[in-house]
């Protein structure tokens, strides 16, 4: 019978997702049972990240009391990673790192993984979830695999697959399944790891797909000219717990959210696109291609949007 692996540290690079506690609280809950030392790595935006039950992803790690500590760049993060942690006995788990580990990690230690909570290789990248709300992805994996010299593209050496069903409503909807997907999803990865029972599935890059990181005030602007239907599934890709999409209304940015298709049997003419046709049960209801569709307002009050005006691109 294998002895189990006998490792001292479990350092993590990244940290929790926006406005979120996990993956982080699912991996020190899976690690309980384990006598190892948990130390977090993280970058300064990330650490003020909100998190689901605390201000701040610093608030969390604190009240966790869990060791970490914070870098601005990657060479320093390096430096003190290698000064630090015997490669021999250390486990490095990278989860929503910002930065593209190199060689000088990669060729010191064995044990180097990255968490990539969306499907490989199909969803490669960042705001995969995002994504995939926009394509109507009806289906996602969680997936450790090692570390390469490029983002998401080692060997895995743990998948589960999952349907997101109707999930697929908002982000929040889908960070739900997520959360419950990943407590067995941990609970096994550190049992094969420790008994030496890990798996190395090599990813099929001819059916690979990678998308960048969606930035909300940068890249959320609806496009009026778009279906009913589109435009819903965008603006879903940017809802909770996110602030919606953006639109424009008389020069000045209005966050739109909760969008749902109405008057589908409308044919409305080309001109008519982004134009608010109704004000009811404080939604704004808009002409666009292929039917209507209606939001709630984020950040104006529903009073001071006039009936006839025009949202641009």
């Amino acid at each position: 019978m294998n002895e189990r692996l006998k490792i001292n540290n479990i350092v993590i690079i990244g940290g929790n997702i926006y406005r979120q506690d996990f993956p982080i609280i699912n991996i020190i809950n899976a690690l309980k049972k384990y006598k190892t030392r948990i130390f977090i790595i993280t970058d300064k935006a990330r650490v003020n990240y909100p998190n689901k039950k605390y201000k701040s992803f610093r608030i969390f790690l604190k009240e966790k009391k869990l060791e970490y500590k914070i870098f601005d760049d990657y060479s320093k993060m390096s430096i003190f990673l290698n000064k630090t942690f015997n490669s021999s006995n250390t486990l490095i788990l990278s989860c929503n790192n910002k930065w593209l580990i190199k060689k000088d990690i990669i060729n010191k230690y064995k044990y180097l993984f990255n968490y990539h909570n969306a499907d490989l290789p199909s969803q490669r990248g960042a705001a995969c979830h995002s994504w995939g709300i926009m394509m109507k992805k009806n289906f996602s994996s969680l997936n450790i695999h090692l570390v390469g010299k490029e983002f998401d593209i080692g060997n895995i050496v743990l998948t589960k697959k999952y349907e997101l069903g109707n999930s697929t409503s908002n982000l929040d909807s889908i960070y739900k399944t997520l959360k419950k997907k990943e407590e067995n999803f941990f609970n096994k990865f550190f049992s094969n790891f420790f008994n030496k029972k890990l798996s190395r599935i090599i990813q099929d890059n001819k059916k690979s797909f990678y998308w960048p990181k969606l930035i909300q005030k940068k890249n959320s602007y609806v496009d009026w000219n778009w279906s009913a239907e589109n435009i819903r599934v965008f603006c879903n890709a940017f809802d909770n717990p996110f602030k919606g999409v953006t639109a424009i209304y008389k020069k000045t940015k209005i966050l739109l959210h909760s969008a749902r298709l109405a008057d589908r049997e409308i044919i409305f003419h080309p001109f008519q696109y982004g134009m608010i046709y109704r004000k009811f049960n404080k939604k704004l209801y808009v002409a666009t291609c292929k039917g209507g569709i209606s939001f709630k307002l984020h950040n104006v009050d529903f009073k001071k949007i006039k009936l006839g005006y025009k949202f641009y691109n």
